[in-house]
């Protein structure tokens, strides 16, 4: 997959706002436009990666509800957080690269 595939390039992820412990903080709009509700999540690091990342629980929670075929909209829909902080903690699991977001396939956006 090349960089013209992605949905968000490495550039706008080096202006997501960073996230400390409460992931309600980072400012709602700023990390909607990286994490788009449409969007397919996709894991992209590996279990030893994702072990050095030294993620919190809710990150780890996330983490086990993408699939490859949930949009970020059904992750939200599951978590069980507002959506400000389901979108905040996916878009630093993307900063981080641990996922990725791809466009859902043809028809389901």
């Amino acid at each position: 997959m090349g960089e013209k595939d992605r949905i968000t390039s490495r550039y706008e992820l080096e202006t997501l706002p960073q996230i400390g412990d409460d992931p309600g903080e980072a400012p709602s709009s700023q990390v909607r436009a990286l994490v788009p509700l449409y969007a397919v999540p996709w894991l992209v690091a590996t279990y030893d990666q994702l072990q050095s990342m030294q993620l919190g629980v809710r990150e780890s929670f996330i983490v086990s509800r993408i699939d490859g075929r949930s949009t970020v909209a059904m992750i939200v829909e599951c978590a069980g957080f507002l959506e400000s902080q389901t979108l905040a903690l996916l878009g630093r699991l993307l900063k981080l690269g641990a996922i990725e977001l791809r466009d859902p396939p043809h028809g389901q956006r």
